[in-house]
């Protein structure tokens, strides 16, 4: 039977794999590198994969397009929202650590010379401009790590590329695994 006459929903329960996202995002995005112009895969690759009834997200990309792209644009849709929303919280947590109220946190002075040659004292607040870009780097790269991972589709890791039969029914079932996932995520 040709891959175009399978019903859309349909796929055979052994082709419905996903990987953790968290697996894009470790060393920097090494598993979605190219380095050697080819794609490098081995058995280990195909055994990351879990056996799934959905998959989150579908995730389709270019080998050609470099590591460190792709890792960033991974990084900006899953983990990107939380980083700023959390460095966000911080700086106002911050802020209110720093009121005269609370004085838990020490105000940096800054002495400026007024007009007419007076010297007055300035208060701001450093520890946000410190803590909460840190935050935001943090989150921005290690979100998925720490809030648990989405389940996803990456041809490297759910289509069995070692074994020419279930790679061929991988590759005739993309329609029915599309079916099955919750978003297409296109990285250019």
């Amino acid at each position: 039977q040709c891959w175009f006459e399978w019903p859309v929903s349909h796929v055979a329960e052994v082709l419905l794999r996903a990987v953790k996202s968290s697996i894009l995002t470790h060393s920097f995005g090494g598993a979605i590198a190219n380095t050697t112009g080819t794609l490098q895969v081995t058995e280990s690759d195909y055994d990351r994969s879990l056996k799934v009834f959905k998959i989150d997200d579908f995730i389709s990309h270019s080998w050609q397009t470099e590591r460190w792209t792709k890792f960033l644009a991974i990084c900006m849709v899953y983990n990107m929202p939380a980083a700023a929303v959390l460095s966000w919280l911080t700086a106002l947590l911050v802020m209110i650590l720093q009121l005269d109220a609370v004085s838990a946190l020490p105000k940096a002075t800054l002495y400026s010379p007024k007009h007419g040659g007076e010297i007055y004292q300035d208060y701001y607040c450093c520890w946000a401009m410190i803590i909460c870009p840190c935050i935001f780097l943090f989150v921005g790269i290690f979100w998925q790590d720490m809030r648990g991972p989405r389940m996803v589709f990456v041809d490297k890791f759910c289509i069995h590329q070692t074994d020419p039969a279930l790679k061929q029914a991988g590759i005739r079932g993309i329609a029915g695994i599309l079916r099955h996932s919750d978003r297409l995520l296109v990285l250019l």
